[in-house]
Parts: structure tokens; sequence; C-alpha cells
């Protein structure tokens, strides 16, 4: 059975308050706080890739939480005006603008962590690719 996440790598109310303002300070401080990354060859261990994931989407969301409200103004006007493609092309922009951020936190969590980015790829290919990985990671 997997363990719990602890309140650090989820939107945890208590842990918010004291999480610092900077996404990117954030970020290596979950890291340092969850100690050492286990690695087998080239992938990391089941419980820390899930804990790598977890600290590198709350803090790319962090880092997106302005940006989303900007979006998600123009998807509102896009509905109101009745403009489905301007509401496609938003939507299409603000995931790539999502892939983009999480990208770069994780290479800033791999670069802090002191390993090649393939690490987590290869993690990431590994354990997404097996149903019995995936339904946990869910």
């Amino acid at each position: 059975m997997q363990e719990a996440l602890p309140p650090h790598l989820w939107n945890s109310t208590e842990y918010a308050k004291t999480e610092n303002d900077d996404p990117s300070l954030a970020l290596r401080e979950c890291l340092d706080k969850h100690g050492a990354f286990a690695k087998q060859e080239d992938c990391l261990e089941f419980n820390d890739y899930c804990h790598l994931r977890s600290i590198s989407v709350r803090q790319a969301l962090r880092k997106l939480e302005a940006d989303k409200e900007k979006i998600d103004q123009q998807r509102v006007e896009a509905l109101e005006k009745g403009d489905s493609k301007l509401y496609t092309q938003i939507f299409l922009e603000s995931n790539k603008i999502f892939a983009n951020v999480i990208t770069s936190v994780v290479l800033e969590a791999c670069r802090h962590l002191e390993f090649n980015e393939e690490v987590f790829g290869n993690s990431h290919k590994f354990y997404m690719g097996k149903a019995e990985f995936e339904q946990k990671i869910e």
C-alpha cells in the first residue's frame, strides 16, 4: 500500500500557511524536506517519483495562479461572445503554458537534486506505462 503523501506535497491548508511565497524556493524546501530520492539505474523509486511529481505539480500550479485568472477571464469572455474558435485557441494556449511551466519546474527540481532530467523522464515513462502504477498515481 502506498504511503499517504505528506501535506507539503498537496494543497494542505495548514501547510499553505507556512509555505514559502516564492514557488521556486518552496520547491527547493519541499525537495530538501523529502530527503534523498532513491534511484535504481536511471529510474526513481516509485514513491520518490510520486513525491517529485507532486511537489513539481503543486509549485507549477502556484507559478500559474496569476496567469490562470487572466486565462479564465479570457475564456469566459470568449464564451459570452459565443466565439468557440477563440475559446478553443485560448484553451490550447493555456495547455501549452501549463506544459512549459511544469517542464521548467521539473528541470529546476532535477538541477536542485543534482540528477539528469532523463531520470524523471525515464521514471515517468516506466510508471505511466503500467496500469498498476497509473492507478496508484491517480
